[in-house]
């Protein structure tokens, strides 16, 4: 019998990439939670800590920065919030009541106008607040047009300002309708004190939702239920929009709260007569489809995609969308990295859903409401830790974020089987500040950041229980990570856990298998 040398070969291990996964596990189960890239590196995605608490009884359901009265408006359950920025000395945002609206849930819309009014839409009335000319009461609710079509007043949804106008649509038919200039308590205005309004033409749908188009001057989305049409602010008298009548986008919007806008870009859940839900992205006349394969098989198990939000933020160079579909059936956000086309998971302590329900960007911050509770939140790259101690509490609430890389699975070419000597990757080490080592005369609990790896072999169906490695503490600063005696597969999926209180730089590495 003639010994044959086991070959080695080295097969590089990608410890840096997105949510790739397929199908089904056994395609891909690739994915990353709280991560994303940076300079072809996976660093910390923003975590949270609470900047103002209001009311732990309701939750938020719209944060809104007004530009130009230098506030924010925050909707706690049926309350509105003014917030103006943390006192001296402070980091805690101050907070003063408004008033009531008549909804104590479901989506909330804001926007504003030149005249110092601003329009909160609750899906069932428009009210108004006049922070220029305050009245008694504050909040007024407009007198709604009636809708020819259905001879009832409308059913008001999505609220936008352009060129003088809020626009709102009717829910209940395929209409639009216009306040008058600069006045969103007048919304028969026209002659005769009739409505000014149009009718999304290219399908027969009921109108969901009517936006501004970022960056591209006078144009306007109006979205249906299976199509979007673009309008244009062409100064006609009688009505002064007109219709594109060669662009359309033939893909309507399922979840109008995942309407969002930034840069030059719009995007939301997207849905038509022929298709399930899929997640577009359009800078103007066209249209992308973003969501993979496995997304939209995900999208497409959805059991309540209606209940569900999305907004844009923009950190450290990075333009995130974030999506999440909070139904208890559901349960999971996506992020979208626009400069590195890839999709992240972010979640809360407990791999649930994400809690944000909207940001705003005020005082040189992110902030944001909060689908779980009646706080406000700080949304930042610089925090590590999700925190959830209110101001002037004694009781501490901080937990680390799960931050994991579930890679993209290790198969031979020709299926054959292979044994794992070793795997490591370069990460960065010895510079968190909080770490305190095993010792035992401490009084305080032992923190020491590590690194879990858990390993599956039939498909990333199920996970071997975890094995860790401590991090290095301050000072040593060698950055290799290296797991042994993995053993023998011929098809395995890896998972990293990283748990620490401060920054993570993590890289790519390589696997040495033998054959």
């Amino acid at each position: 019998m003639i010994a044959v040398a086991a070959r080695k070969q080295d097969i590089p291990l990608k410890m840096v990439g997105g949510n790739r996964y397929g199908r089904y596990p056994k395609i891909s189960d690739e994915q990353t939670f709280n991560l994303y890239i940076s300079d072809d590196w996976m660093v910390n995605y923003a975590a949270y800590e609470v900047a103002a608490g209001i009311n732990q009884q309701s939750v938020g359901r719209h944060l809104f920065t007004s530009s130009r009265w230098g506030h924010m408006l925050a909707i706690i359950g049926n309350a509105v919030y003014g917030v103006s920025p943390p006192a001296s000395n402070s980091e805690t945002l101050q907070t003063f009541f408004i008033g009531n609206i008549n909804t104590f849930e479901g989506d909330v819309f804001i926007d504003e106008n030149i005249a110092g009014q601003i329009a909160i839409c609750d899906g069932q009335a428009i009210w108004i607040y006049n922070w220029q000319t305050p009245s008694s009461p504050p909040l007024i609710a407009a007198t709604l047009p009636v809708d020819q079509a259905t001879n009832e007043p409308i059913i008001p949804g999505y609220i936008t300002y352009q060129d003088g106008y809020f626009h709102t649509v009717n829910k209940a038919s395929a209409g639009w309708f216009l306040s008058a200039p600069n006045d969103g308590l007048n919304w028969n205005w026209g002659a005769g004190s009739v409505p000014v309004f149009a009718y999304i033409q290219t399908k027969p749908t009921n109108a969901v939702a009517v936006l501004r188009a970022p960056g591209r001057g006078n144009l306007l989305y109006l979205f249906g239920t299976n199509v979007t049409e673009m309008w244009y602010d062409v100064g006609a008298q009688l009505f002064p929009y007109q219709r594109s009548t060669s662009v359309s986008i033939d893909y309507g919007c399922l979840s109008p709260n995942t309407i969002a806008a930034m840069d030059t870009y719009v995007a939301w859940l997207g849905i038509n007569e022929r298709s399930g839900p899929v997640i577009m992205i359009s800078s103007g006349s066209d249209i992308t489809r973003i969501s993979t394969d496995g997304i939209d098989f995900k999208l497409g198990n959805l059991k309540n995609p209606a209940r569900s939000t999305g907004f844009f933020f923009k950190e450290d160079g990075h333009l995130f969308y974030q999506i999440t579909f909070h139904d208890e059936r559901d349960n999971f956000s996506l992020v979208y990295d626009f400069n590195t086309q890839m999709f992240f998971s972010p979640t809360d302590e407990n791999m649930n859903y994400h809690i944000a329900e909207s940001v705003a960007y005020y005082n040189d911050s992110y902030y944001f409401v909060s689908i779980n509770d009646g706080n406000i939140y700080k949304f930042s790259s610089d925090l590590f830790t999700y925190n959830y101690t209110l101001p002037g509490s004694n009781v501490i609430k901080e937990y680390e974020v799960p931050r994991v890389r579930v890679c993209a699975p290790v198969r031979m070419a020709n299926s054959a089987s292979f044994v794992v000597n070793n795997l490591s990757f370069t990460m960065e080490q010895g510079n968190d500040p909080k770490f305190i080592g095993y010792n035992p005369n401490l009084t305080v609990e032992p923190y020491v950041p590590r690194v879990d790896i858990s390993m599956s072999k039939d498909g990333a169906n199920s996970f071997s229980s975890y094995f860790s490695k401590d991090l290095n503490p301050q000072g040593k600063r060698k950055n290799r990570v290296a797991f042994w005696q993995l053993g023998f597969a011929n098809d395995v999926t890896y998972q990293f856990r990283f748990w620490s209180k401060y920054r993570l730089a993590v890289g790519d590495g390589v696997i040495e298998a033998y054959q």
